[in-house]
């Protein structure tokens, strides 16, 4: 790559970066640097410019991340630079089609989050509450045992949410959808002990 086809290649991308003004700073942040390690890839090729880029430089620079030991999540967002960026060019005319089309991220490993067990739950929805915060925290542990609440999801609740005549609770969900989740006798004397 000559000097003066990189420095075209950094123009374009500093152009690009300010059209993210909706975007965080470290976002932009991290697009720059994922774009910047992109053009150094690139140094090592014979790019004359973003036209010659194809599909398989793209896969290398992702196989050469991934060699380098970068989490799935990282190479993700590389793709996701990436995208953006070539949409862009796609838009200026700088580039006739997207070569990260059909690049697919690699899977990214999902952790599954640590639980208690049942010796463990029992042993903590068996402690005495002291106070209004002992009974609130009891409540809210009997509440998400019972209904198999997420945090998020319990923390986000009214009191009018709870229809304990009937032992449910409406759960609002994403979209303005809610759900309806029934609620078991022990968490309804706890909610009731503590609003009391």
């Amino acid at each position: 790559m000559t000097q003066a086809t990189q420095q075209d290649f950094y123009n374009d991308i500093d152009a690009f970066l300010v059209t993210l003004s909706g975007y965080s700073p470290n976002t932009k942040a991290a697009y720059r640097r994922d774009l910047i390690q992109f053009l150094d890839y690139l140094g090592k090729q014979d790019t004359p410019g973003w036209r010659s880029i194809d599909n398989q430089m793209i896969r290398g620079f992702v196989a050469a991340g991934h060699r380098a030991g970068r989490s799935s999540p990282t190479l993700a967002r590389r793709l996701s630079s990436l995208r953006a960026l070539f949409a862009y060019l796609i838009e200026r005319h700088l580039m006739d089609v997207d070569p990260v089309q059909d690049v697919r991220a690699p899977k990214q490993m999902r952790k599954l989050p640590a639980v208690l067990d049942v010796d463990q739950t029992g042993k903590l929805l068996a402690a005495k509450p002291g106070g209004f915060l002992g009974l609130r925290d009891l409540a809210m542990w009997e509440l998400m045992y019972s209904s198999g609440l997420r945090v998020s999801e319990l923390v986000n609740l009214d009191a009018g949410d709870l229809e304990r005549d009937d032992g449910e609770v409406r759960v609002p969900g994403k979209i303005s959808k809610e759900r309806i989740i029934p609620v078991g006798r022990i968490a309804l004397e706890a909610l009731t002990r503590w609003m009391q």
